[in-house]
């Protein structure tokens, strides 16, 4: 669980990052406070199914790929057509 949780956090602040969303505006958009998002995003916890799929809909990316540490080239990914996005 420890690199799941790992992985979800670099992914979150890859893709916040990539897009220029400050946290912020992420935690506020998506319901939850800054101190959960940052939480989070440095891997001190790791989100309930419902705030995964809210991620998902949120990051507009399967939620194999939020947890994915292959960069969506794992079996998974390949099989769902889930790219580098």
């Amino acid at each position: 669980m420890e690199s799941t949780r790992k992985n979800l956090a670099r992914n979150l602040y890859t893709w916040r990052e990539k897009n220029g969303v400050k946290m912020e505006v992420a935690a506020r958009e998506l319901g939850v406070s800054t101190a959960t998002w940052g939480h989070w995003e440095t891997g001190k916890r790791f989100p309930a199914l419902q705030h995964l799929s809210c991620l998902s809909q949120y990051m507009q990316v399967p939620i194999c790929r939020l947890i994915c540490f292959n960069s969506g080239k794992c079996n998974d990914c390949r099989e769902n057509n889930v790219g580098d996005s």
